[in-house]
């Protein structure tokens, strides 16, 4: 049985050299999906795009295995990027309902939209990343690599 898709925030992000997330609710962005689970105060819509991050303030579709969520802004805008978790946190505790085949699009309607990214764009959940896997024989990319992973496991321990 799969279960019910479930996010504890999205993020959209303008272009330019101050980029914004438009998504937020207080940017008077309107969402709406295809379903929500009934009956947890702790999963509505409403936390899909309230800035919070973790389970308790999440969204979960009442779809077993899909789900969708359509953002709408008040102008149009340039998206640079898209961000969305499930229990964000670095100690999250829960992996279930995590969204892995996805389907992002985007456009001027919600009756004309086109696909700008899916999960076949992405390397499958699970499995080493692509860098990592790119990077085998020289020995400066290499370098380069574990300095960026030590990084990012430094920002992450910040965060």
């Amino acid at each position: 049985r799969q279960a019910q898709p479930c996010l504890d925030e999205v993020e959209i992000f303008t272009t330019g050299t101050t980029p914004r997330n438009v998504a937020l609710a207080t940017h008077g962005t309107k969402v709406t999906s295809s379903s929500n689970l009934p009956g947890y105060e702790i999963h509505q819509l409403k936390h899909v795009n309230d800035g919070r991050y973790g389970n308790s303030a999440s969204w979960i579709s009442n779809g077993a295995g899909k789900g969708w969520v359509l953002f709408e802004f008040p102008e149009a805008i340039e998206i640079d990027r898209v961000l969305w978790s499930r229990d964000r946190p670095a100690d999250g505790r829960f992996s279930d309902r995590l969204a892995t085949r996805y389907r992002i699009e985007v456009g001027m309607s919600a009756d004309n939209l086109h696909v700008v990214a899916t999960a076949n764009d992405r390397q499958p959940f699970g499995s080493a990343s692509a860098t990592s896997a790119r990077v085998t024989s020289n020995e400066q990319e290499r370098a380069e690599v574990e300095r960026l992973n030590a990084r990012q496991a430094s920002l992450n321990e910040t965060l």
